[in-house]
């Protein structure tokens, strides 16, 4: 009768763990353990998952991590964290056009980047846009599209957050709206056909920097609100498309202010800012692109054939620390027979450049702390492409030869005259 009753028991306790492993297999399946932890303190996010989940589920100081896909999605980040895309050109938070704020931030320390942020509200009745910063500090916003949003970006009361290398473009009302916030940096974003660029709504938002920004085609680009706001870094303002002064001493800065003579940007730049540039050299009608990565601004670049060099103009803060990666074509340019010289003005930086080199190109890095004014960099070769290609001087040997030929011929034909 005992060990009767002690298999019914054990079959009754079998069945009820059963019963709970479905239940808690029921409840996972609809869960975010789906959104795997990749590590310790990382989240992952695939297509059909929740970005929000992941944001609930997460402790601060975690990362998200969200793979390639469109995410119709409406977030609210509420803890210190890492929001990160797999690239803007691939991964999509979509609004669908909802009066809601497409990403709130409403937490310190929260970095944002790698997304395409997208179809918000047109509405105009409540400040919906496409990411909200609010009563939150040192937020970090980088490498995004912002498009077709109320607002691109809204900064509300939060202060030393950085808006940095963002596309803010085609939005319904500003891209950037500034009120009642301070300590910002606002650099090297492309603030590109919204009805006004950037809107400073308030004499309250104070010591702002923005610099290096390239402001395109925005009818209004600027409404500002006095004078409390820095717009360059002690050498390098912002591009502006409707810029109309000149530089004479082509350093790359305007020598008037934008928008005129008064106006609050000292130093605006001639060109859009890129860290990347591509500088085309025609040569015997061949197309050379020699690129350069430069954190400052690089201006006046010339290919010297005679003098075997390649020279350029490069204007930044004093104090700064510069770097310049030139990649040049072997064809075009080359040290086979002896060393790179780089100079900085006339001083002598060979010292500080490394050197990497593959079948085809020639890579040269340099660093120097930048002095209180433009400084003009050359770099020299030895081996320089001639004047003309190989084949092309064989080509004209064989036809002056040939020339000859028909010409000797022609003298040692006898006259039947």
């Amino acid at each position: 009768m005992f060990k009767k009753a002690s298999l019914t028991i054990l079959a009754f306790l079998l069945l009820l763990s059963i019963v709970s492993s479905m239940s808690i297999g029921a409840q996972s399946s609809t869960s975010f353990i789906k959104t795997a932890k990749a590590s310790l303190n990382e989240f992952l996010v695939n297509p059909g998952d929740s970005i929000q989940e992941a944001i609930d589920a997460a402790s601060p100081g975690d990362t998200i991590v969200v793979s390639v896909g469109t995410y119709h999605e409406h977030l609210v980040i509420n803890k210190s964290l890492t929001l990160k895309g797999a690239g803007s050109e691939n991964t999509f938070i979509d609004g669908d056009g909802e009066n809601k704020m497409i990403i709130s931030i409403i937490a310190s320390n929260v970095e944002v980047s790698g997304f395409t942020i997208q179809n918000g509200s047109k509405s105009g009745d409540y400040p919906y846009g496409g990411i909200q910063i609010m009563h939150a500090s040192n937020v970090t916003i980088r490498n995004n599209v912002i498009r077709k949003n109320y607002f691109g970006i809204f900064l509300s009361e939060s202060n030393f957050s950085d808006i940095t290398e963002n596309v803010i473009i085609d939005n319904y009302d500003r891209g950037i709206r500034i009120s009642g916030s301070c300590y910002n940096h606002i650099v090297a974003n492309n603030i590109t056909n919204n009805p006004k660029g950037v809107w400073i709504t308030s004499a309250e938002s104070q010591n702002n920097a923005l610099y290096r920004n390239n402001f395109i085609d925005n009818p209004t680009q600027v409404e500002r609100f006095g004078n409390a706001t820095v717009w360059d870094n002690g050498a390098e303002g912002n591009y502006w498309s409707d810029y109309i002064g000149t530089d004479a001493n082509r350093d790359g800065i305007g020598d008037t202010p934008y928008p005129d003579e008064y106006g609050w940007d000292k130093h605006p730049l001639i060109k859009p800012w890129s860290l990347l540039r591509r500088h085309m050299v025609v040569l015997n009608g061949q197309i050379h692109n020699v690129t350069t990565h430069c954190n400052s601004t690089l201006a006046s670049f010339n290919f010297n054939q005679s003098e075997k060099q390649i020279s350029f103009n490069v204007t930044g803060p004093s104090g700064a620390v510069v770097f310049c990666n030139v990649t040049i074509p072997k064809i075009l340019l080359n040290a086979s027979s002896g060393s790179w010289t780089v100079f900085l003005e006339d001083a002598n930086m060979t010292s500080s450049i490394s050197v990497r080199e593959n079948v085809t190109h020639t890579s040269i890095y340099s660093t120097f702390t930048f002095p209180p004014s433009t400084r003009n960099i050359r770099i020299i070769g030895t081996d320089v492409i001639p004047e003309f290609p190989n084949s092309l001087l064989f080509l004209i040997f064989t036809i002056i030869t040939l020339i000859i030929i028909f010409l000797a011929k022609k003298k040692n034909q006898p006259d039947y005259s």
